[in-house]
């Protein structure tokens, strides 16, 4: 068994599991059984990771929180550096 993010995908997009199926072109079923953590082929989670627009590496694993890009110091912190309390 593993444990998946299905779920948490799903329902941050709002979906229902039949949307999911329909979205991925699987079955309820298979929804339902990947969601419960049972295995699934790698067709199957392709077209689950596809639905949902992310690799397939991020329907495993812990929470993933939205990537910002890392800007350099100098372009955050001007502001601040050159601001002087009253």
């Amino acid at each position: 068994m593993n444990e998946t993010r299905i779920v948490d995908l799903r329902t941050q997009m709002g979906w229902t599991q039949e949307r999911l199926a329909d979205e991925s072109g699987v079955t309820v079923r298979t929804v339902q059984r990947l969601e419960a953590g049972n295995d699934g082929s790698l067709d199957t989670l392709s077209r689950v990771a596809k639905a949902f627009g992310v690799p397939v590496r991020d329907l495993f694993g812990k929470k993933i929180r939205a990537r910002l890009p890392l800007l350099p110091r100098r372009v955050l912190l001007p502001a601040v550096e050159n601001h002087r309390p009253n």
